[in-house]
């Protein structure tokens, strides 16, 4: 939840804003296996349950935007998918593109290279914690008004073993992911979604091959707005920089809803 932060705080004077970390992130206990992005829209379809009257502070169900970054692409589609009658639009913040998904791991790194395959899923769960310990992550200025403490929050946070464990479960499904959320159109035939969408690309982003992938993702909509990002990386959604670009994107899907 404290990846959206800079955006949060501006869109919380606009609209009901609600963030939260699912299970094994953040401050949530760990899920059940597997985590298969199906698992993960199911669990969010129960915590909207839960919490439906904190959500739409007990005015009854309204249409949601949903917005996520890189892996949340299967999630969110595959939420759609379930809740057709519920999201009014979806922000992809430099999603996975299912089409490209080659096999496990973050993005399509991990087939192709060894070194990184290894690195990330046995040597980071043992140096990363300690370094964080010692250095912890400096991702925003101190005194940001919409992240109060967060450097050292986050840190705590990506050090526990419960991040890796978490972590490597899901994307071991990436195969399973991408297959699921092909499935979620368009169809057959050819016809594109009429639901409103806007996708960011990173386009010196590290996670995919190219940017390109995740380009295309507005393909899938009739309705689609595409933001190209010349020198944003991946995890631009932790840029002040790019904050306003978010923040209106999301006012234009709440425009579409009026």
């Amino acid at each position: 939840s404290m990846d959206w932060g800079l955006v949060r705080g501006p869109m919380s004077g606009l609209t009901r804003v609600c963030s939260y970390d699912r299970a094994g992130y953040g401050w949530s206990d760990q899920g059940p296996e597997p985590r298969t992005s199906e698992q993960i829209a199911r669990e969010t379809e129960r915590l909207l349950e839960v919490a439906e009257e904190y959500v739409w502070e007990g005015n009854g169900r309204s249409k949601i935007i949903l917005a996520g970054h890189s892996m949340a692409g299967f999630q969110m589609r595959i939420f759609q998918d379930r809740n057709k009658d519920l999201v009014g639009g979806i922000l992809f913040a430099d999603a996975v593109n299912p089409d490209f998904v080659k096999g496990a791991g973050f993005g399509n790194r991990f087939p192709s290279n060894p070194v990184t395959y290894f690195s990330f899923w046995f040597i980071a769960p043992s140096i990363q914690p300690i370094a964080l310990y010692l250095a912890p992550l400096q991702l925003f200025p101190d005194d940001n008004e919409n992240v109060p403490d967060f450097n050292d929050r986050y840190s705590y946070i990506v050090s526990r073993n419960q991040w890796y464990e978490t972590s490597i479960s899901e994307w071991s499904a990436w195969p399973e992911n991408a297959a699921r959320t092909s499935e979620c159109g368009p169809d057959k035939d050819g016809d594109l979604f009429d639901l409103p969408i806007h996708v960011f690309v990173a386009q010196k982003s590290s996670a995919f091959d190219s940017y390109e992938e995740t380009e295309q993702l507005a393909q899938i909509s009739s309705q689609s707005t595409l933001t190209l990002l010349p020198d944003a990386s991946h995890g631009f959604i932790f840029e002040p920089e790019y904050t306003q670009a978010l923040v209106e994107a999301l006012q234009a899907l709440m425009v579409t809803q009026m």
